[in-house]
């Protein structure tokens, strides 16, 4: 990635941000630059809301940082003096790295990571408000991690927290002895570390008011002073409520906890009222969906309507994650209830914030809907059902999708996938044998093929399936009839196992991973080979330059159980196999003995 850094001071911002939005484009793939247009695109259409749905891999963080590029310069263009960028993610690790991906110039200011919760926001941008240089100060980065943020929990928060909580609440104007309890209060749940803490952060709050002219602490002091007096907490207002519980002799965990989780909601609502973003970030947002599903009565839903309901917000959501627009009868629940069809509207509701285009939307995909359930001979009206639903998804969703090297130059190589997978008659044979299984027994529904094709011995690895749960209750009351359920294909023997004799694969997918993963006899290396070597290789790890990791994905629960199974047992068995085959006596009992032993 080409460093930009800080131009010419004297250059107008418009000017500097022109040469920073081309060098940064320039950097990005036709697709990506395709995509950080679109984006564009709809948010000066009035679209405020908008999903990247990119599959892994294809550079979502990229785009977005070519997306506040594009975004730096509307928002200069609608006459804004400071852009507040918000990147939401899942932890605060994910959050250091990526925030310098982010960064548009090299020296735009990113907030420590152990300020990164809401509660303690107020003290980032009020340290990022002016920080000398006008390109510089325009532009502002700050992390939220949600459930550290929005989630404020019955918990005491971290000594961070506390300790910038405490440094401000004594500086309103409240008795001594309220200060010296609230020290105390606020010190129980971490003693040690507790007066390193407030040091740190004394100094921190002196450096921010010191820069911001004092207005640091007379916003804060405001603020505070105002909640207080008119915030009810327990029958009594708060300040009352504080005064009269630090000066009483009857303190217990309990209380102290709650009046904690009490400050740390206000602080939070501080930090809100001042963050006002112009742009949230929400990067792999399927992990925290409660976010915009969150209890209508909680304290998280009352600080999420005021971070996401600003209509001038523009929001831009990443995932990688595809959403499912509609599922067969096998993968409706027992209740009826569809939950990828439900996910799937909850987004598209959550994408379209005005009522009128909530309802237009859902009119849209109903008809098609319909369209697909009732189409007949020489009937086109389908055609333009299908056109409407994809201009109404077109209008909020951004999608690139990996295809063949043949089709995109260097993009993708599938090449090896393409040519490898080779389909045998085992494959077929389970698909069969699990179809006259079900078929002999009166269960009225059709296996998946893709179960078929995805895992070998289905009966071993399926958990909490319906399939099985199907199964399970017809041969409770069926007993009888239990050895329609033996064949080969359903599970893996266990004499097998047990004697480390070689499980056929049965699965076209299952037969490429083993020889890509065993290719350079991986299972004799205990760790992963350096990318970079300093010294020849040799012994076992000699010729396995090429070894690496190998990632996998599934739309299905019961994969990655069997892919560590099976490909676990296998790597055993070429390895303790072995000493068992050149030593007869040895069995897989004896062997766990001599383990335990």
């Amino acid at each position: 990635m080409v460093e930009t850094k800080i131009l010419d001071p004297n250059i107008p911002i418009k000017e500097q941000l022109d040469i920073i939005e081309e060098n940064i484009i320039g950097e990005l793939k036709d697709f990506q630059k395709a995509t950080v247009e679109r984006i564009d695109e709809l948010f000066r259409n009035g679209q405020n809301r908008v999903l990247i749905s990119d599959e892994v891999g294809l550079g979502k963080t990229l785009i977005a940082r070519g997306t506040i590029a594009k975004f730096a310069k509307l928002r200069k263009e609608e006459n804004d003096d400071l852009v507040k960028v918000v990147y939401i993610c899942s932890n605060g690790a994910v959050a250091g790295q990526n925030l310098e991906k982010l960064k548009i110039i090299n020296d735009v200011s990113v907030e420590d990571s152990n300020t990164s919760r809401l509660s303690m926001q107020h003290l980032n941008i009020f340290k990022q408000e002016d920080d000398g240089n006008i390109l510089e100060s325009y532009i502002q980065l700050i992390s939220l991690t949600p459930k550290t943020s929005f989630s404020i929990h019955n918990s005491n928060g971290t000594v961070d927290e506390r300790a910038l909580m405490y440094v401000i609440l004594k500086r309103l104007n409240l008795d001594k002895k309220v200060i010296n309890e609230i020290n105390n209060i606020f010190k129980k749940p971490g003693p040690r570390s507790w007066p390193y803490a407030v040091e740190w952060f004394e100094d921190e709050f002196n450096y921010c008011n010191k820069k911001s002219n004092g207005k640091y602490e007379e916003h804060m002091v405001k603020e505070l002073n105002k909640t207080l007096k008119t915030r009810i907490f327990k029958d009594k207002l708060l300040i009352d409520y504080i005064t009269d519980y630090c000066l009483s002799n009857n303190k217990t965990n309990k209380e102290s906890r709650e009046l904690i989780v009490e400050l740390r909601t206000i602080f939070a609502d501080i930090s809100l009222n001042k963050l006002e973003p112009d742009l949230i970030i929400m990067d792999e947002f399927q992990r925290f969906k409660y976010l915009i599903n969150s209890d209508k009565n909680s304290e998280m839903k009352k600080l999420t309507d005021k971070f996401f309901n600003n209509k001038s917000t523009r929001i831009l959501m990443l995932s990688a994650t595809p959403y499912k627009m509609y599922s067969t009868i096998d993968e409706i629940d027992y209740s009826q209830v569809d939950a990828h069809y439900s996910e799937f509207l909850d987004v598209m509701n959550f994408l379209n914030i005005e009522e009128d285009k909530k309802e237009e939307f859902k009119e849209i995909w109903s008809n098609y809907s319909i369209h697909l359930k009732e189409i007949k001979n020489e009937d086109i009206s389908i055609i333009s059902a299908k056109r409407d639903a994809e201009n109404a998804l077109y209008n909020t969703i951004c999608r690139t999708e990996r295809i063949t090297e043949r089709e995109m130059g260097d993009l993708i190589d599938d090449s090896d996938v393409r040519e490898s997978l080779k389909v045998f008659k085992e494959d077929i044979k389970s698909y069969i044998e699990v179809q006259k299984l079900l078929d002999s027994i009166d269960i009225n529904t059709n296996v998946p093929i893709d179960y078929i094709k995805s895992t070998p011995y289905i009966m071993s690895f399926m958990k909490n399936y319906k399939l099985k749960t199907k199964l399970e209750k017809y041969f409770e009351k069926h007993p009888n009839e239990i050895r329609k359920m033996n064949k080969k294909t359903f599970w893996i023997v266990e004499n097998r196992i047990n004697n480390y004799k070689p499980i056929t694969n049965n699965n076209a997918r299952l037969n490429h991973l083993m020889n890509y993963v065993f290719k350079n006899n991986s299972e004799n290396l205990l760790w992963i080979p350096p990318s970079k070597q300093y010294y020849p290789s040799e012994g076992v790890f000699k010729n396995s330059e090429n070894t690496s990791k190998t990632i996998l994905f599934s739309s299905w629960e019961m994969v990655p159980r069997m892919i560590s199974t099976l490909v676990s047992y296998e790597s055993e068995r070429r390895t303790t196999g072995k000493i068992v085959k050149n030593n007869p006596k040895l069995n897989y009992y004896n062997l766990n003995i001599i383990n335990k032993s």
